[in-house]
C-alpha cells in the first residue's frame, strides 16, 4: 500500500477568518499554526501512511512541513482555490507512486493517530470511498480515495452530499466515518467555543510551537 496524505492549508494570516470577532490576526495565525503542527504530529505517527503532501501559498508552512520530512507544493493560484490545489496535489502524489491518496483539512484539532487508522482501515478493500463528514454533515473533514485513480475533490459548503454523490455515480463503495473527534473543524466562533468544552486544554499544549513561530 503506497497511502499519501493531502494536507491543504491557507496562508496563516488569512486563514480563520470567521473568528475575527473573537481573535486578533496575530491570534489567529497562532491558531491556524497550532493546528498545523497538530496535523504534522498526528499524520507523522501514523505508520499506514507513506508520505505527507502539504500544499499551501504560504513560505512558513511549507517550510514547518519540510521540518516534517513532508512533500511540498507551492500554491500558484491567488484566488485560494482549495479545489484546484488538491487536483494539482493530487496529480503530484500519483506521479509519485500514490496508491491511496487521504485529504485531511489543518483545522482537526481533537484527531489522533488512532483516529486516522480507524479511518484508514474503513478503505482497506478496493474500489473505496471513506468519508468523515463535520457535525452538521454538511464539509468533509476527512476524504479517502482507495484506489486513487478517478479520484475527485469538492470541498465547501455542502461537500459531504457531493463527495457520497461522485462516489455512488462512479462506483466507490462509500464508507461514512462518524466521528467526534474528525466531525469538529474550526470555522465559527461556536466551533471555537465546543473545542474549549471538548478541550480546554488545547492552547497551553501548544504553546510552545505558537510561541517561536508568531
Amino acid at each position: 500500500m503506497n497511502l499519501w496524505a493531502i494536507v491543504p492549508v491557507k496562508p496563516l494570516h488569512q486563514g480563520k477568518s470567521r473568528l475575527a470577532g473573537m481573535l486578533s490576526v496575530e491570534e489567529r495565525e497562532a491558531l491556524n499554526f497550532s493546528l498545523l503542527w497538530h496535523s504534522l504530529e498526528v499524520l507523522s505517527s501514523v505508520e499506514l501512511i507513506s508520505r505527507v503532501l502539504v500544499v499551501s501559498k504560504d513560505p512558513k508552512v511549507l517550510a514547518t512541513a519540510r521540518e516534517y520530512h513532508a512533500v511540498t507544493l507551492h500554491s500558484e493560484d491567488d484566488r485560494l482555490n482549495l479545489n484546484l490545489d488538491l487536483q494539482k496535489a493530487d496529480f503530484m502524489a500519483k506521479w509519485q507512486g500514490a496508491q491511496e491518496i487521504l485529504v485531511l483539512p489543518a483545522d482537526l484539532p481533537l484527531i489522533t493517530a488512532w483516529d486516522v487508522y480507524q479511518l484508514i482501515q474503513k478503505a482497506q478493500k478496493p474500489k473505496a470511498m471513506v468519508i468523515a463528514p463535520d457535525h452538521n454533515r454538511d464539509g468533509t473533514n476527512g476524504l479517502l480515495f482507495n484506489p486513487a485513480e478517478g479520484s475527485r475533490y469538492s470541498f465547501g459548503p455542502g461537500s459531504f452530499e457531493r463527495h457520497l454523490a461522485f462516489a455512488k455515480k462512479n462506483g466507490y463503495r462509500v464508507e461514512v466515518y462518524e466521528s467526534e473527534t474528525f466531525a469538529l473543524d474550526l470555522d465559527t466562533p461556536e466551533d471555537l467555543s465546543l473545542l474549549y468544552e471538548k478541550d480546554p486544554n488545547f492552547f497551553q499544549k501548544f504553546a510552545k510551537p505558537i510561541r517561536r513561530n508568531v
